[in-house]
Order: structure tokens, then C-alpha cells, then sequence
């Protein structure tokens, strides 16, 4: 858990320490001021309140300090949202492999397809794949998404058609590329699924410039750094026309040396305030206006 101390003047973003709990155990210190308290645990947003003990409480040689209770106060409603599907209608050459997906954002997501309005009772994931397409594979293909809260919601019709080999197309692209989050040093890769004919060439772009030697279906960077952050896409090109892909994004993590992720606390909407009485040193009898305690 990372803790992060910000004044009342400092509020707006600007984290004057931050210190570490639990296993980077670290310094905590209060000025006598009210102090903003953001905390990070497991990617939820924490909570943390304080209650001053009674001032006029005697401890003896010691201290008196504030009590302070952390709970997961998140009660947000991460709402069911289609983000990119496959196109609605897409062309298949007979005996061809085509592949339907749609990426939905959403708790506890579930998934169930549906053909010409007929529920598909194997089909229960958010992408459908049909190894090799046939007459009776052609119709109306529809998803159905329920998140935990019990709402629901429908994609859009996504058709298929099977065309033969004489018939020639230009390139549909029917999934991806998709967005992708990766750690520094570790392998990211972009794939889109399509259906053409005569098959299409591929080159890949980066920030808008193409990627020289980039130009197959998938695209593959290794060892990636936060300078690989950015969107990428592919555009499809055969005899009967040009087709470019979505833009997918590819966010990298910073870590630090030792591969523990760091966190980004510019996304962190925590809002609580930690407040406490000073401790009380008893040697002369006067508060202290600030204090430090250490964990080991």
C-alpha cells in the first residue's frame, strides 16, 4: 500500500512525501495541520479517517497520538459500456476462418451469443470463432452482455455473408487490434482478424508514421519502455481497396528497479482528509506542533 501525504496548500496535486506501509515500511509525519490523505490498495480507492484521543488523557512518560481506521469505501458503479465490435456486415470466403468480437467494459461481465436471434448455447465468451465457414454459418450474429448489477446490453447485428472464391473484396477487418496495458520490459502485442480476397498487404503505424518491416497481421514490440506508449493501427490494402484499422493504445507501466509497479497518482481521485491531535510529550508538560513516529 502506498500512502501519499499532501498539505491543504498542496491539494491540487503536488505530493510533498510519500511514504510506504506494510511491506516498504517507512516514516509517517504530521505538522499539527490538517493533512489530505490518498491511498492506493489493489487498484481500489481507500478511505481513511482519523479520531483524535482526549487531549486531557495522561499517559505518562509517553505519547498520545490519533487513532486511524482504513476501510474501502468504493462504491462505484463502473458502468456496462461497448467499446469496438466487428463490423456489421463482413464477407468470408467459403472454407475461410473468420473471427466476431466485441470489447465491453463492465463488472463481472458475461457473455451470450446469439444467430439470427437464437441463442447459441456454447458461445459465452465476448469473441465467436468459426474455424471454417459454411453456407449455414451466414446470418445475423448478435451479443449479449449482463454485468453484476443485472444490466444488460446488445452489440450490434454483425453479419456474415460466404462468398466464393471467384468473388474478390476488399479487406474487412472483423477484431482488433485491441488496447493493451504492459509493465516496461515486457513483450506487447497488436493482432487484427480479417477476410479478403485477394489477401491484403499490411503496414503497421505508430503514432500516425509507418513501421518500417511492420507488415504482416500482427505486430510485436519487445522489451517495451514508456517511449512505446502511443496508437497504433494497421491498414489492410488489396486490388479492391484500403482499409484501416481502429486506433489501439498501448499504455506501459513504469517499474522500479526491483519490477514493483509505480504508481500513477495523477489518477487517483481520493478526497480524504486525515486529521489528529499533535502528540503529547510529557517531559515539560507542552504539545509538540509536529512529530514523527517510525515503523520497523
Amino acid at each position: 500500500m502506498l500512502v501519499a501525504i499532501v498539505s491543504e496548500k498542496e491539494r491540487e496535486g503536488k505530493m510533498r512525501e510519500i511514504y510506504g506501509f506494510g511491506e516498504n515500511r517507512g516514516a509517517f509525519t504530521l505538522t499539527g495541520k490538517p493533512l489530505r490523505l490518498m491511498v492506493v490498495f489493489a487498484s481500489l480507492l481507500i478511505f481513511a479517517c482519523s479520531k483524535p484521543l482526549d487531549p486531557s488523557l495522561r499517559m505518562g512518560a509517553g505519547e498520545q497520538g490519533s487513532t486511524c481506521s482504513v476501510t474501502n469505501s468504493s462504491s462505484c458503479h463502473l458502468p456496462i459500456k461497448i467499446l469496438s465490435q466487428s463490423p456489421s456486415s463482413i464477407q468470408v470466403l467459403r472454407g475461410n476462418r473468420v473471427h466476431l468480437s466485441v470489447m465491453v467494459q463492465g463488472f463481472q461481465l458475461s457473455f451470450q451469443w446469439y444467430k439470427n436471434s437464437q441463442l447459441l448455447p456454447n458461445e459465452k465468451g465476448s469473441a465467436l470463432e468459426i474455424s471454417a465457414a459454411e453456407d449455414l454459418d451466414a446470418g445475423a450474429y448478435q451479443l449479449q452482455v449482463s454485468d453484476g448489477y443485472g444490466v444488460q446490453l446488445w452489440s450490434n447485428e454483425m453479419t456474415i455473408e460466404i462468398a466464393e472464391v471467384t468473388q474478390n473484396f476488399k479487406p474487412i477487418i472483423t477484431s482488433g487490434p485491441m488496447d493493451l496495458t504492459v509493465n516496461e520490459n515486457q513483450t506487447a502485442t497488436f493482432t487484427v482478424e480479417m477476410t479478403a480476397n485477394p489477401a491484403p498487404s499490411y503496414q503497421w503505424y505508430f503514432e500516425g508514421m509507418p513501421l518500417q518491416g511492420k507488415t504482416t497481421n500482427s505486430l510485436t514490440i519487445q522489451n517495451v519502455t514508456v517511449s512505446d506508449s502511443g496508437e497504433y493501427h494497421v491498414v489492410l490494402e488489396n486490388a479492391l481497396g484500403k482499409t484501416t484499422s481502429r486506433f489501439a493504445t498501448l499504455r506501459v507501466q513504469a517499474c522500479d528497479p526491483k519490477g514493483k509497479k509505480i504508481m500513477d497518482f495523477a489518477s487517483v481521485l481520493a478526497n480524504s482528509v486525515l486529521a489528529g491531535w499533535p502528540i503529547t510529550h510529557l517531559t515539560d508538560g507542552n504539545l509538540a506542533s509536529a512529530y514523527s513516529s517510525q515503523k520497523t
